[in-house]
């Protein structure tokens, strides 16, 4: 321990041989201020009944404790001897590790729909199996890639990525609101099929909620998606 004289923090030992009894007294002189920084004592439980714990207890002199710890958080069983060190300084712990949340990601091979055409705008229903459920920003960056295949009298055709919460619509349904990120089209699907691309960024999502993504296309003439997929990852 350390004892203050005229300002000055003064290292002093107090060392008591034994077997003594607890508690242990020390008398502390006038104008002193005693800081305790380590206690070490033996603990000897040969005579123990039951298991107990080895404490510091500091009292005042009318008898009020002031404080008390469980240095080493030990149960002693009966017959147990242990050497038992309170040393604040040294038994800290280690800092608790802040939680890591990783964010959510998504990939979805084998998209594609059939049956595209009359010149509306419609869903391919990819939604039901493109979806993400955000754990940290609410911010999703999604991109598309697939094949446009003519099947019939295609003169031209748009594609759009779109999002949503809630149940995601089917294949064909028709497409309403507002599209995310880049638009492919217009062009002439090839009989091999057309590659392209799609992608966004969608702010603002709810962290736990689970957000659906499809594409919207708007072909004149009957049309197929073909080898699509998906990524969706939360940034």
């Amino acid at each position: 321990m350390s004892t203050t004289l005229g300002g000055v923090d003064v290292p002093q030992e107090i060392f008591q041989s034994g077997p003594n009894a607890a508690p242990t007294a020390f008398t502390v002189a006038p104008k002193q201020v005693v800081q305790p920084a380590s206690v070490f004592a033996v603990f000897d439980g040969t005579a123990a009944a039951g298991n107990f714990l080895p404490c510091v207890t500091i009292r005042s002199k009318t008898g009020d404790v002031l404080s008390r710890t469980f240095p080493q958080g030990v149960t002693l069983a009966p017959g147990d001897v242990a050497d038992v060190t309170y040393a604040p300084f040294l038994d800290r712990g280690a800092a608790a590790a802040a939680p890591v949340v990783a964010s959510a990601t998504a990939v979805i091979f084998g998209l594609a729909v059939a049956g595209l055409g009359g010149g509306v705008p419609q869903f391919c229903g990819f939604g039901a199996t493109a979806q993400i459920t955000p754990t940290v920003t609410g911010r999703v960056l999604a991109h598309f890639g697939g094949r446009a295949l003519s099947t019939g009298g295609v003169n031209s055709m748009f594609f759009f990525l779109q999002q949503g919460t809630g149940v995601p619509p089917a294949p064909l349904a028709p497409a309403a609101g507002a599209s995310i990120g880049t638009q492919t089209g217009p062009f002439a699907a090839q009989a091999l099929g057309e590659p392209f691309t799609l992608h966004g960024v969608v702010t603002g999502l709810t962290v736990g909620v689970t957000a659906w993504f499809d594409v919207r296309a708007n072909v004149v003439g009957t049309a197929s998606v073909l080898n699509g997929g998906m990524v969706l990852a939360e940034v």
